[in-house]
């Protein structure tokens, strides 16, 4: 009797995704898991690649890299997105949209019963962070979040799109609210209390933020605006300022207020990227275990959920032993709670498959990368890590995590050449991320490229990251050394 009810606990979870029907669309950069009919699937497959390519030509003028995979739950209703929502005090917080960061993919999850286009902002706004981060270098803090927020309310439902509306909360703050002098908003940077801090004034910087680059885009003033604080490394320099578009931060202040009383916080129309088409994108239906991985793939990167992931995944791999995906994810789940002895079976048998979805591979590379940190590495243990890292690449050859991963198992082979192309690969692919420039400076101080590693730690110098910055020191420490090395030796 105790096994039956034991059987039942562990099935009941599932039950609920049993009574839906699930589909995956794929298009050519998402992945869609649904329970709202494969046409729901198309349509928001479609919206994201959309508006993907509207960035693409707006932003870039050219082609569109993404360095991190995205998966997204379109649930059909509320119900459905609060298994996924953040918790507080134990219970789901209300969303209609969320965006959530992994490890090295990203993952959204949607509300599809919401009215009207308030389920994209969130989701749309921190996908634009991502294009940002893959495709251009560091900029302030406030163009960053005033282009994402000019994003979140992209509407691509008719037969143009809609860029720049002024999201409901901005508007109203804007109208009603005095404006943060721009030289003072110019100087928040991301330890700031102004972005950091709840509240109203933190509001009114993203609200300020999303009006300066909607006029700058209005004026074409963003070229100019973004080379003067590239002249004066990302600090707030009125001198450089005007010499570059014509006026000091008092007239732009005043240029701010009537801009806002001239009615001018309307978006603007741009052409539909052209050759999309959702009916080009594949399709084809879920099991109801299948649906639950998915569900807790997401969990496995939320801090209220990585729990639920472990026991989805274990009640994932009693209905059926041989996945590889929950094989997979359930190592990757033990690995975040740092249970990597419990991680390895998994990692290493998912790996061992034959499987072509890139993740299994690169998730046991992290994992035979964990075991090095406490024990130098066996030839074979770095080869084993290299060939998975190859596998992952060839499968998803827009993983930056994985080159960068790459990068440092070449060093560890004593491979100087290799390390510092893979470590370019990975830069190339994630401008904003420092961690990987850094990787990238010690790959050249590796092949003895000293020039090369300078120019890399001169861009990182404005860096505020305490541990980018100790690194640095050191590295600078080491090129005093080599250089007075190699002068006193040539005399």
């Amino acid at each position: 009797m105790r096994l039956r009810w034991l059987i039942i606990f562990l099935f009941f979870p599932l039950l609920g995704f049993a009574s839906e029907q699930w589909t995956e669309v794929k298009s050519p950069h998402f992945t869609v898991i649904t329970d709202a009919g494969e046409k729901r699937g198309r349509e928001v497959a479609l919206r994201f690649e959309q508006m993907r390519q509207v960035f693409g030509a707006l932003v870039l003028h050219g082609e569109v890299k993404t360095s991190r995979p995205v998966q997204i739950l379109a649930f059909k209703n509320t119900k459905g997105l609060r298994q996924v929502s953040p918790l507080f005090k134990g219970k789901p917080v209300e969303l209609a949209g969320l965006y959530e960061k992994g490890e090295s993919e990203d993952y959204i999850a949607l509300d599809l019963s919401t009215e009207g286009d308030y389920k994209w902002q969130t989701v749309f706004h921190e996908y634009g962070h991502l294009l940002l981060n893959s495709n251009t270098f560091e900029w302030p803090v406030w163009f960053d979040e005033g282009f994402a927020e000019l994003f979140s309310t992209i509407d691509l439902s008719g037969k143009k799109a809609v860029i720049g509306r002024a999201p409901e909360s901005a508007a109203q703050m804007i109208l009603n609210e005095p404006l943060i002098p721009v030289a003072q908003l110019f100087a928040v940077r991301h330890d700031s209390a102004a972005y950091n801090e709840s509240g109203d004034h933190r509001s009114m910087f993203y609200a300020e933020s999303w009006l300066i680059v909607h006029y700058l885009e209005e004026k074409q003033l963003v070229k100019p605006v973004i080379l003067s604080f590239a002249a004066s490394h990302g600090l707030p320099d009125e001198q450089e300022f005007r010499k570059r578009t014509g006026m000091g931060f008092a007239q732009l202040d005043r240029a701010l207020q009537d801009y806002t009383r001239s009615n001018h916080l309307m978006g603007w129309l741009t052409p539909l990227p052209e050759g999309i088409e959702a009916g080009s994108f594949a399709a084809r239906p879920l099991t109801a275990n299948d649906a639950l991985i998915a569900v807790a793939e997401m969990h496995a990167n939320e801090r209220d959920h990585q729990s639920d992931s472990i026991r989805e995944l274990q009640q994932a791999l009693v209905a059926d032993p041989s996945n590889v995906k929950a094989q997979s994810d359930l190592g990757y789940a033990y690995f975040v709670k740092r249970d990597y002895e419990h991680a390895e079976p998994y990692l290493e048998k998912a790996a061992a498959s034959g499987s072509k979805d890139a993740m299994v591979h690169f998730y046991y590379a992290m994992l035979l990368q964990q075991k090095f940190q406490s024990a130098k590495p066996e030839t074979e243990e770095l080869e084993r890590q290299h060939k998975e890292l190859e596998e992952s690449i060839a499968l998803d050859p827009n993983m930056a995590a994985a080159y960068n991963l790459l990068s440092i198992n070449a060093h560890q082979r004593n491979d100087s050449g290799a390390a510092v192309q893979a470590a370019l690969h990975a830069v190339a692919l994630d401008r904003r991320n420092e961690f990987y420039a850094v990787n990238l400076a010690s790959a050249y101080l590796a092949a003895q490229k000293i020039p090369e590693a300078k120019s890399v730690i001169s861009q990182l110098r404005n860096s505020q990251n305490p541990q980018v910055l100790t690194t640095l020191s050191s590295m600078e420490s080491f090129i005093t050394q080599w250089e007075n090395y190699h002068q006193t030796s040539d005399k």
